[in-house]
């Protein structure tokens, strides 16, 4: 039994079509009321008007709008295939709360074998139901079911009706149109927000589907269901009947039998008729009404002509407005196609690639050299999302910056690089920088791509020729000034050991000298070792222990070495380049930010990496050469290396690494 029906009608029979009751006037008649004599009522229009309002107040001061303390009052709309999308205006209003504001908690049901839905509707099993015209057909053959709304419009045929029982309506009228208006925001949401809806559809009902087929679906339904001319859910009353009447003769129904009206009585609007009846007290209103309106009808004629004749005035100045208005845009639509055209010319002939993108990540336009410098046609990309273009490593990253400068977020995000995909699967380095434009009113992104991959390349030639430089220079300094202090020592130590009498002077003057020759020679060393590479079979942990030992002796840092993960698999090339990067930030923060403790913080996963140094010195913020050494290691390391100020005042060095 339906959650709305009475035990006692349902205890009646639902199988049981009753008879069409007699017809009542209509209160939305569209020909005006008119004499004996042909000419028209005015004050019985009016009258008719009066009533309407009346019926209104009264019929607002019936409906009961539930309590939050009172719950929601609960129903069931039966469909035949609960995970087609011709049912997720429901879901939506569902899912966005449209029901509950109506005060109602929807239940969704499935009938067995895909059937109609008619049947469990009139058996009290569902309190709605959506059917096609096989609706129209049950109802000529008695069926007591009414039409709520046609959400097909331009379909030959009327389709997906949304309906329930003559009984429901007359019962819980309040309750039927909350769940109509309630459905209708639900459709209107989804055909407004068809992206939205479609997530919806693929996520939480049916997560299998194609997103492209639904997508196409959707707006397919959208442009039967919401045409511009029409509001979605009307049924034109004229083509309504003719349908009904062909239906009816299809089925071998004899039209001229049939009451007058009896296609209109399928309607919803219907109700009010009946609502009118069972408010009988109101007659003697509308007639108090209609007499007050006859006394002040001549009033009424003349004020009405008076703004009749002011009305046309203004509508005929409105009218010139207009045509200097369409003149005025048909020079500024003229202007801004030739302002199109320069943009088009300028962005063409320069020389990176410039993309015109949308807020939702689709390229509106992009010039050749975009196009090429990705390996795509221009017909390509256009249309496409920039995700196209994405790795995995930059999809978030870059998602996230764009997904800011949506949200106004403007922070940081003028200019970055970034690593794109070009169509044959080659990594393009790149510098792009974004800007915001209005375009015909709407919010896009410029971005400018310029290609990095030269400039790349000179970086690495770079960071080769420095580390070529360190090592010939280490190895000249171990074969010339370190020989000669080894060969200096070598003959103090032989002067010292001769047998020859010294003075006591003399004795102190070569222990003297042979100190200093054994001091400098061990600077030396320290010196060298600091140019010089990591081993080729020193793991990389060693060799960041090694330099903290050796920078403690040669400079006075006291360096803490902190590894964890799996530091031992990273490769040698790598190793190389992050033990330089560490090397080059101890000596910086000993030689300029005064530093007297380092700390070097090492970690690797296996696949990612990370390397920290921080210092308790004093660091004013600029990169000099040391640090776009460092920045040239870690592109080459396919990484990121960021230098900030603590708030201690001293540096701290992070590089983020892929091995």
């Amino acid at each position: 039994m339906s959650l709305l029906q009475d035990p006692a009608q349902a205890e009646h029979g639902a199988g049981v079509p009753p008879a069409i009751p007699k017809y009542c006037k209509r209160l939305d008649r569209t020909e005006p009321c008119r004499r004996a004599d042909g000419r028209r009522c005015r004050w019985g229009a009016a009258g008719v008007l009066l009533a309407s309002a009346c019926l209104a107040v009264a019929e607002a001061s019936d409906i009961q709008k539930p309590e939050h303390d009172a719950g929601l009052r609960r129903v069931t709309l039966m469909m035949a295939q609960r995970d087609s999308y011709r049912y997720v205006g429901y879901h939506i209003a569902r899912e966005q709360g449209f029901y509950r504001d109506a005060g109602l908690d929807v239940r969704f049901l499935e009938t067995p074998d895909g059937r109609s839905g008619i049947l469990e509707v009139l058996d009290g099993q569902a309190d709605f139901g959506i059917c096609d015209e096989r609706l129209i057909a049950r109802y000529l053959q008695g069926s007591p079911v009414v039409v709520l709304a046609a959400w097909i419009q331009r379909a030959p045929h009327y389709g997906e009706l949304l309906f329930t029982t003559r009984d429901t309506i007359k019962r819980a009228p309040e309750c039927v149109l909350a769940f109509r208006e309630a459905s209708l925001r639900g459709w209107e949401h989804a055909n407004d927000h068809i992206e939205e809806a479609v997530d919806l559809y693929c996520r939480r009902i049916v997560p299998s589907a194609d997103r492209d087929t639904v997508l196409r679906e959707a707006e397919t339904r959208r442009e039967l269901m919401a045409p511009a001319f029409l509001e979605m859910g009307y049924i034109d009353r004229r083509r309504w009947r003719e349908r009904v009447r062909d239906i009816a003769e299809s089925i071998g129904i004899d039209v001229t039998r049939m009451p007058a009206g009896y296609a209109d009585r399928l309607l919803a609007d219907h109700y009010l008729a009946h609502r009118l009846r069972r408010r009988r007290w109101l007659i003697t209103m509308v007639a108090a009404g209609v007499a007050v309106l006859i006394c002040v009808g001549g009033l009424a004629v003349w004020w009405l002509k008076r703004t009749l004749r002011r009305r046309t005035a203004e509508l005929t100045a409105a009218h010139v407005r207009l045509r200097q208005e369409g003149e005025r845009r048909r020079i500024a639509a003229k202007e801004l196609a030739q302002a199109e055209a320069l943009a088009k010319a300028l962005s063409d002939g320069v020389a990176d690639g410039v993309a015109l993108t949308d807020v939702g990540r689709r390229y509106l336009y992009v010039n050749p050299q975009m196009a090429a410098l990705y390996g795509y046609t221009e017909q390509e990309l256009v249309g496409q999302t920039f995700d196209l273009l994405l790795t995995p490593a930059e999809a978030q990253r870059l998602g996230r910056f764009f997904d800011k400068r949506v949200q106004g977020d403007r922070r940081d995000l003028h200019r970055y690089e970034a690593t794109l995909r070009a169509k044959n699967g080659d990594l393009r380095p790149v510098e792009i920088s974004v800007n915001e434009v209005a375009v015909r009113g709407e919010r896009a992104f410029v971005s400018v791509h310029r290609d990095l991959s030269e400039s790349k390349r000179m970086a690495r030639d770079t960071v080769r020729i420095v580390e070529w430089e360190r090592r010939r220079i280490g190895q000249d300094l171990h074969d010339t000034i370190g020989q000669d202090l080894t060969g200096l020592a070598y003959l103090l130590e032989a002067l010292q050991a001769g047998g020859a009498p010294l003075s006591p002077e003399q004795a102190e003057c070569i222990d003297n000298a042979l100190a200093l020759c054994r001091r400098a020679h061990h600077r030396l060393r320290g010196f060298v070792a600091g140019l010089l590479p990591l081993g080729p079979d020193e793991p990389l942990a060693d060799g960041l222990r090694r330099l903290a030992s050796n920078s403690f002796e040669r400079l006075g840092v006291s360096c803490e070495v902190s590894v964890a993960g799996q530091a031992k698999d990273i490769e040698l090339s790598c190793a190389g380049h992050l033990f330089q990067m560490v090397q080059e930030a101890v000596e910086n923060a000993a030689r300029h930010g005064r530093a007297s403790q380092v700390r070097i913080t090492l970690a690797y996963d296996g696949v990612c990496g990370q390397l920290q140094v921080d210092d308790n010195g004093t660091f004013s913020g600029g990169e000099g050469p040391e640090i776009a050494i460092m920045r040239c290691r870690a592109d080459i390391l396919r990484g990121r290396l960021s230098v900030r100020r603590k708030n201690n005042g001293g540096a701290s060095l992070l590089c983020a690494f892929n091995s």
